[in-house]
């Protein structure tokens, strides 16, 4: 039987939620990005897979440092903007 295709709505949780906010406006570290989301590091790693998987978050190596940075992705920009919407929305 064939794998059913996850779509992009069974991702978008709170843990995946925490750290596009974390990575809202500069790039951060693989420590400094699971530090500022409080997730453990199994949710966190599980998660930031899956964000990577959807396009939502690249990851860049810093030549002089040779150390990964993640981003926002344009498209994970907007998933975050649509998403901080939602919220804003709710809360009314």
């Amino acid at each position: 039987m064939p794998k059913k295709r996850r779509d992009i709505l069974d991702f978008l949780d709170s843990y995946a939620f925490r750290i596009l906010v974390s990575l809202k406006d500069n790039k951060n570290t693989y420590s400094v990005l699971m530090k500022n989301s409080g997730l453990v590091r199994s949710n966190f790693n599980n998660r930031l897979v899956e964000l990577l998987k959807l396009g939502l978050v690249k990851v860049e190596y810093a030549e002089e440092m040779r150390k990964p940075f993640y981003s926002l992705t344009l498209k994970g920009k907007r998933i975050l903007e649509l998403l901080e919407e939602i919220k804003r929305v709710y809360r009314k």
